[in-house]
């Protein structure tokens, strides 16, 4: 996006704060993206609580950070709204020289030890590690409430030591700044800081790409920007809804691989019988569509309506790879799409036989959700990049126009499996009780109401590990939704995981 260059526009440097000379170039789909942070927890056993210890991990871990932010030193910067002539609601991203070599500055790293209620290791990796009832200010260095007109920390982290016997990583970073697979990527390299495999004196830094090679004018527009979005596009932010659905409750569901594995395998079964191909239908896909066809469900149940309204639901895909030629995996900042997979309700709801779910359900959601992933290709891509360019206040993209009273509020899916978080960090003391370094939890912890309709996919420690599933609906839907998965002979088992 090239506002940001001086040469197309001499408001850039209006309110910016001293010493933040140099400008990350914040691309279209950035801009997109709320002005918030997204959080993530890396929890380890953590044994010995000693000062020894507790210096000796984060002596580790502020060179870890050190050398991440060396490698991406804009992340040690700061966003700032982003005056322009012809858009509206822009943001910035600036940073600083690198002082003395130290960009892990207060305000960017903080470590706490924390004893008392609710910090009881034992007890909380015993519940299924709930975590949003801690202090997100005492647990987390960003700011509780960020508002861009006080320019604040593109990223943070914050070491937090359990007296009980843990370690808790808390990561933030600004969503206008990196999608999920880039924070993958942050975690990464920081990583190997650690472990010392990169080192300051490497002096590598990360060089964009850019992507004004994808974006063709004369492309636009299939897209009627002014009524909302037809294609692929960025996850809405918000949903409109004709039901009451109380204040946010988030539970974490948990299934077995085992359970999971057979679940598929009848899916597919059916499909094949059916005579439809179903050899690429993940595990993932699957346990997606029963979600997704449960929600249907009790919403139908709870607030009765045409059974041909329209059930969606919104999938964040990776698009680097989509594009041709490739932009490449390690491409950092947002970029990714919406798969819309549509059916009506009656797909999913038979009045008839109201208490159970049918093979024949399940099977017509994963076909959806499949085929929409699968439409999301290199033409697409490049239309919704070029349609981006042309926004004159790009964070409205997020706000969807075409749900009507005849649709039941969408579902965002995010798969956060692509984080691949589980790493072993090499920080000394800290383990997942297997000895061998990586967090024994991974956590997206204080969802709240712009979270509502969300559904995350969790990364997973190994193989073998039981899938989660991170869900957060309004009050009565969440325990409707719980009560219906406690019905089905699914095997789902939870965690309620609320700040509320």
């Amino acid at each position: 996006m090239e506002p940001l260059r001086s040469e197309h526009n001499p408001y850039q440097d209006w309110g910016v704060p001293q010493g933040l000379h140099h400008i990350h170039d914040l691309q279209a789909i950035d801009q997109t993206m709320p002005r918030r942070y997204t959080r993530l927890m890396l929890i380890f056993d953590f044994p010995v609580i000693s000062r020894p210890a507790v210096q000796n991990a984060i002596t580790s871990i502020v060179r870890g950070l050190e050398v991440a932010l060396s490698f991406y030193p804009f992340l040690a910067g700061r966003v700032g709204p982003l005056i322009h002539p012809n858009k509206e609601d822009l943001v910035q991203l600036r940073y600083g020289d690198d002082v003395d070599g130290q960009r892990a500055r207060p305000e960017i790293f903080g470590w706490r030890i924390h004893d008392g209620p609710g910090c009881d290791y034992m007890n909380l990796c015993g519940r299924g590690m709930p975590v949003s009832h801690l202090s997100k200010q005492r647990f987390c260095a960003s700011p509780t409430l960020p508002s861009v007109s006080n320019w604040p920390p593109a990223l943070t982290l914050q070491a937090n030591f359990l007296k009980s016997g843990g370690l808790v990583l808390c990561l933030a970073v600004m969503q206008c700044v990196a999608d999920d697979w880039s924070i993958g990527h942050f975690l990464h390299v920081f990583r190997d800081g650690i472990r010392g495999s990169r080192t300051l004196k490497d002096r590598n830094q990360y060089r964009n790409p850019g992507i004004s090679g994808y974006i063709d004018a004369q492309v636009l527009s299939r897209i009627d920007l002014s009524s909302g979005m037809k294609t692929i596009n960025n996850t809405p932010q918000t949903v409109e809804r004709n039901y009451s659905t109380g204040s946010p409750r988030t539970y974490i569901f948990k299934v077995s691989t085992e359970k999971a594995k057979k679940w598929r395998q009848v899916i597919v079964m059916f499909l094949e019988e059916s005579g439809l191909a179903a050899g690429k239908m993940t595990i993932v896909d699957c346990l997606s569509a029963l979600i997704w066809v449960e929600i249907t469900r009790i919403r139908q149940i709870r607030c009765p309506g045409p059974p041909n309204r329209q059930t969606k639901l919104y999938r964040l895909v990776d698009v680097r790879d989509r594009l041709f030629p490739s932009l490449g995996l390690s491409f950092f900042g947002n970029m990714h799409g919406s798969s819309i997979a549509v059916n009506r309700v009656s797909d999913f709801f038979d009045p008839t036989n109201a208490s159970s779910v049918s093979v024949k359900q399940l099977a017509a959601a994963v076909v959806s959700i499949h085929q929409a992933a699968g439409a999301v290709n290199d033409t697409e891509v490049r239309i919704l990049l070029a349609d981006l360019q042309e926004l004159k206040r790009p964070v409205d993209f997020h706000i969807p126009q075409d749900v009507t009273q005849f649709n039941i509020a969408g579902i965002k899916l995010y798969s956060l499996l692509g984080i691949n978080a589980y790493i072993d960090y090499g920080i000394p003391g800290a383990t997942s009780g297997r000895k061998d370094g990586r967090p024994r939890w991974v956590r997206r912890p204080w969802l709240n109401v712009t979270d509502i309709d969300t559904v995350y996919a969790m990364p997973r420690r190994r193989a073998d590990s039981d899938w989660e599933f991170l869900i957060c609906l309004g009050h009565l839907e969440s325990e409707a939704f719980r009560m219906q998965l406690e019905a089905e002979p699914w095997g789902f088992t939870f965690v309620k995981d609320t700040i509320y």
